[in-house]
């Protein structure tokens, strides 16, 4: 009797929490901090940044979501340049697949510029802000899955507060699609960014 006791309200606490995470939409609440959607305007450069494993763990998975969305901003003349940025490589770089994607959908081979170095959205970001400079450029749209831009605006205001940055995530994140609860990997996806913003603090970055 004293061991029911014990067990029976430990496996009701667990039932509860399993159905809050995971059949409400109560994750999405806890990770609306993590977005933010600025409205794109004309800029010099629209920086599409690659996904590597990202939050899904999965190698290439996004980076056609990223792709897409830079080419319908170029394509909207938003900015004439389009720069693919990832120093991620599973058959092909990155960067090149991104940039090959882009170039079949029509955009100008001279009108895109590849960073095949950065290995974390922080490497990024710098290699951002010493293009801008040296092309004397002030304003960039970024782009992004939709639960990374909390990060990548606490570096931009960090790293790049000469610069004009529109943060605009990809409209549609089949990663991140839901109804109302969420899955594991997303729960995953979620608190893994939380851990990199702690990180990055850690590491003086922010």
């Amino acid at each position: 009797k004293s061991t029911k006791k014990k067990v029976v309200p430990a496996l009701s606490a667990a039932a509860i929490c399993y159905l809050l995470v995971f059949h409400t939409p109560l994750i999405w609440f806890f990770a609306r901090p993590l977005q933010v959607n600025d409205l794109p305007q004309k800029a010099d450069v629209i920086a599409a940044l690659g996904g590597g494993v990202g939050e899904s763990g999965k190698v290439g998975q996004g980076y056609e979501e990223r792709v897409d969305a830079a080419v319908r901003l170029y394509r909207a003349d938003f900015a004439g340049k389009i720069i693919y940025m990832s120093g991620y490589k599973y058959i092909m770089k990155e960067a090149q697949v991104m940039n090959a994607l882009s170039i079949f959908m029509g955009v100008r081979r001279e009108d895109i510029l590849l960073d095949e170095t950065p290995a974390n959205t922080y490497e990024m970001v710098l290699d951002l802000r010493a293009l801008m400079e040296g092309r004397g450029w002030g304003k960039a749209i970024l782009i992004s899955s939709p639960y990374h831009m909390r990060r990548l605006k606490l570096l931009c205001d960090r790293h790049l507060r000469g610069a004009v940055v529109y943060l605009v995530p990809v409209e549609r994140s089949s990663f991140y699609s839901h109804k109302s609860g969420a899955s594991i990997n997303q729960v995953r996806g979620i608190i893994q960014e939380y851990l990199a913003i702690l990180y990055y603090m850690l590491k003086g970055y922010l």
